[in-house]
């Protein structure tokens, strides 16, 4: 009975002292054939997420995330989400692949214009997010027409307006992709990873139920859950970059 006892006080002292921490990495563009600071090469993707799997950490889904903020449950304290952003199209026919091979989890952001758009401006279209939603991929919204949410268009004047446009980029994003995926939309990331008190209010008002900045930093579970921080990789980003920001306590 004590041997008992001592075992669950030491898991408990264990636990409080290494509590959980998420990392959440946003990614853009895979293979992309112009210049842009936000556009990896497969090789790097995959060493990325080779090197933090051999440190220990754990690759977790949406879901899991979900339930560790709304639930209570638990996480891995080196948990990893990825997400990319955009909805553009090499996250389909690049990332994904490489993903699913590793036996990693995925998210993708994407915003209604631009995978109405489709393949013609690089982006995936309705067919390919079908696809990723059926395969268990988290579809979240990134927006509408992926604004400054925390500035209007100048074209909007008066207070009613901007909360007629708040309301279209973020429910009216939610329930647009919502509608063509059959499947709840509960995740935002900020478009830019901007936002104000405002728009906060609207993202919250909308449902979702987890929205995503790109501070920079981790997370644990006092994180504001419509205010989880995210780590933007860009080109220059080498493996142990990458693991160093993972480590980052902040």
């Amino acid at each position: 009975m004590f041997r008992r006892l001592f075992l669950v006080l030491s898991l408990v002292a264990t636990s409080m002292a290494a509590p959980s921490r998420l990392t959440i990495l946003c990614y853009h563009h895979v293979d992309y054939p112009r210049a842009n600071p936000y556009n990896i090469s497969s090789q790097q993707l995959k060493t990325h997420l080779s090197a933090l799997r051999s440190a220990g950490f754990t690759f977790v889904t949406m879901g899991s995330v979900r339930r560790f903020y709304q639930q209570g449950a638990s996480l891995p304290s080196g948990s990893v989400l990825v997400t990319f952003d955009d909805g553009n199209h090499d996250a389909y026919t690049l990332a994904w692949p490489i993903l699913k091979a590793m036996r990693i989890p995925m998210t993708v952001f994407i915003y209604p214009t631009a995978i109405c758009v489709g393949h013609k401006r690089g982006f995936m279209d309705w067919s390919d997010v079908l696809v990723l939603s059926r395969a268990g991929v988290e579809v979240g919204a990134h927006g509408f027409d992926h604004p400054y949410l925390p500035y209007p268009p100048k074209s909007i004047a008066t207070e009613a307006q901007i909360d007629v446009w708040l309301k279209r980029e973020t429910q009216g994003a939610k329930t647009y992709i919502e509608q063509r995926i059959s499947h709840d939309v509960t995740t935002m990331a900020f478009p830019f990873g901007l936002i104000s008190p405002r728009s906060s209010a609207a993202i919250k008002k909308a449902g979702y139920q987890l929205a995503f900045n790109i501070s920079g930093k981790n997370n644990n579970r006092s994180t504001d859950s419509l205010h989880l921080n995210r780590i933007m990789i860009v080109n220059t980003d080498t493996a142990s970059d990458v693991l160093r920001k993972a480590r980052n306590d902040k």
